[in-house]
């Protein structure tokens, strides 16, 4: 297991690197090419998904179903109800943010580039966002728990070793390396609730619902690629929005609601409990 995962590891964090850190980072003249680079570069988690996933069954020979969850079969109704009801607080916070804050938006609506976009972003969108959380929330979780035998260790290398991974973009330049904070925080929540729901199920939908609100909803000046999304972001980026409000009221109240929903129980003893290896 281990002289699987010192193997894999490097050449998966170089395709995550090409995908969220290089391909982001592209600029081009033109909005509406936008959309071709973004779909040029979100293409190849088709094939960086099948391989994450044939590393799985051939590289460690365990089913496929084991990154995803150790419940009897993957539950997408859960992958449904992260995509949704995250969703709809991304929304509602922008929107409240908005209605406070209308100068800071502009209205960028372009039809046809739009819809282009809309296509990609609940198309080829999603896969990244599989991928992401599948090798972070799934693959590295498992590998790293494994090694060091605590899951509440792993929760917290994993997010050190994301942090470190999207730290590579010079997006930073602009917005601050404070919000690190917020991918850091952002992968110890998916950890969390992947560990404790038994699954990555949750944090597939959680990711997909970042990814296409960032693509689709609110495009910014200070990123590197701007897309056809429905506002353009025209103020600097702020902390107390990008990073604390996120963290400090959302996720708790977000965990909250899992809780209740899917009636969690024994959470502490769930992080502090010792790997035991799924086969």
């Amino acid at each position: 297991m281990l002289l699987s995962l010192v193997a894999f590891t490097p050449f998966a964090l170089r395709i995550y690197h090409y995908l969220f850190v290089r391909i982001p980072t592209l600029k081009t003249p033109s909005v509406v090419n936008s959309n071709f680079l973004l779909a040029k570069g979100l293409s190849h988690y088709v094939l960086y998904l099948a391989l994450l996933l044939l590393g799985v069954r051939y590289l460690h020979k365990r089913p496929i179903k084991t990154v995803f969850t150790s419940k009897k079969k993957i539950d997408w109704w859960r992958y449904i109800f992260g995509v949704s009801s995250w969703g709809l607080c991304i929304v509602v916070y922008f929107s409240l943010n908005y209605y406070f804050y209308p100068d800071n938006y502009e209205w960028n609506f372009k039809l046809v580039p739009f819809l282009i976009l809309f296509i990609i972003s609940f198309t080829i969108v999603p896969l990244g966002a599989v991928f992401k959380e599948l090798y972070f929330s799934g693959y590295l979780l498992q590998g790293i728990g494994l090694l060091t035998k605590r899951k509440w260790v792993a929760i917290i290398l994993t997010s050190v070793i994301y942090m470190f991974a999207i730290g590579m973009s010079p997006i930073f330049e602009r917005a601050g390396y404070h919000v690190l904070l917020f991918y850091f925080a952002s992968s110890m929540f998916t950890g969390i609730i992947t560990t404790i729901d038994d699954g990555v199920e949750l944090a597939m939908g959680l990711q997909t619902a970042n990814n296409i609100f960032a693509i689709l909803y609110i495009t910014t000046n200070w990123t590197g690629l701007r897309t056809n999304a429905l506002f353009l972001d025209i103020s600097e980026p702020k902390v107390l929005f990008i990073v604390y409000i996120p963290i400090l009221v959302f996720f708790p109240l977000y965990f909250f609601i899992l809780k209740k929903m899917y009636k969690w129980k024994n959470v502490k003893e769930k992080l502090l409990d010792k790997v035991i290896e799924i086969k």
